[in-house]
C-alpha cells in the first residue's frame, strides 16, 4: 500500500483545488449539498467508480489518486459544517483549530467495515457530524474538544472502511490477493483543509498483500 502513498496523498491534497471543495458538503436529511453544487456523497461515488475502473485497466497510480480524492470526502463528511451545509458559522475557525490539534484525538483502534458503498459512509458520517454542530457553530473554542473526540476517530474508522471497500470491489471484478484481515494502522497524517486526512495500511496474516 505504501507503494502508492504519493498518488494517494496527491489526491487528498488536490481535492480542494479550485472550486472542488464546494462539492464537499451534504446534509444527511435533504441529501443536498451546498447550493448549486454536487453533494459529496454523489461525488464520492463517481470518484470511487473512476478509481475502480482505472485499477481494472491496469492504471494503479491513477486509481490510487482517485482513492485519495474519495478519502478526502469521507473525512470532510465528519466535519459538522459540511453536514449543515455552510461555509459560515465558525467553519474556518473550527477547521483551523482542528488542523493544529488532530493528533490528540487519533484514538480509534479499529475500522468501520459495515457499509456497502462510500455514499453510505458519507451519509452516516454526516448524520453524526450534524448532531454535534451546536458545539462548533459559534466559532468559539469552548466545545471544540468535545466535538473532536467524536469526529476524528470517526474519520479514522470510516477511512479504513472505505479503503477496504475499494479493494473488495476490485476483487469482485477481478480476482486479486486480498488480506485475510485489515489491520488498523496509521502510515501517514496530512494537514490539509480539515487536518484529519489519515491513511490506512492493510496487512495479511499470510504476509501476502494486494499492495506490493
Amino acid at each position: 500500500f505504501t507503494k502508492y502513498e504519493d498518488q494517494i496523498n496527491k489526491g487528498i491534497i488536490e481535492a480542494d483545488d479550485y472550486l472542488g471543495s464546494r462539492n464537499h458538503f451534504m446534509n444527511p436529511n435533504t441529501r443536498k449539498g451546498l447550493g448549486g453544487f454536487i453533494p459529496s456523497g454523489n461525488l464520492a461515488e463517481q470518484q470511487f467508480a473512476t478509481g475502480i475502473n482505472y485499477w481494472l485497466n491496469n492504471n494503479q497510480k491513477e486509481s490510487m489518486y482517485y482513492l485519495g480524492l474519495v478519502l478526502h470526502l469521507i473525512q470532510d463528511s465528519t466535519v459538522p459544517h459540511h453536514a449543515v451545509p455552510t461555509i459560515l458559522s465558525g467553519h474556518l475557525e473550527f477547521e483551523n483549530w482542528l488542523s493544529s490539534n488532530t493528533y490528540k484525538y487519533l484514538t480509534a483502534k479499529t475500522g468501520d467495515y459495515t457499509k456497502e458503498t462510500v455514499y453510505e459512509y458519507i451519509l452516516s458520517n454526516s448524520k453524526q457530524a450534524l448532531s454535534v454542530f451546536s458545539l462548533v457553530s459559534g466559532g468559539e473554542f469552548t466545545n471544540y474538544d468535545r466535538c473532536a473526540k467524536n469526529i476524528v476517530p470517526l474519520a479514522q474508522q470510516t477511512s479504513a472502511g472505505s479503503v477496504q471497500l475499494f479493494f473488495e470491489t476490485i476483487e469482485d471484478e477481478q480476482p486479486i490477493v486480498m488480506p485475510n484481515t485489515l489491520d488498523f494502522g496509521i502510515i501517514g497524517l496530512f494537514v490539509v483543509a480539515i487536518g484529519i486526512v489519515v491513511l490506512i495500511i492493510g496487512k495479511s496474516n499470510t504476509n501476502r498483500s494486494i499492495y506490493g
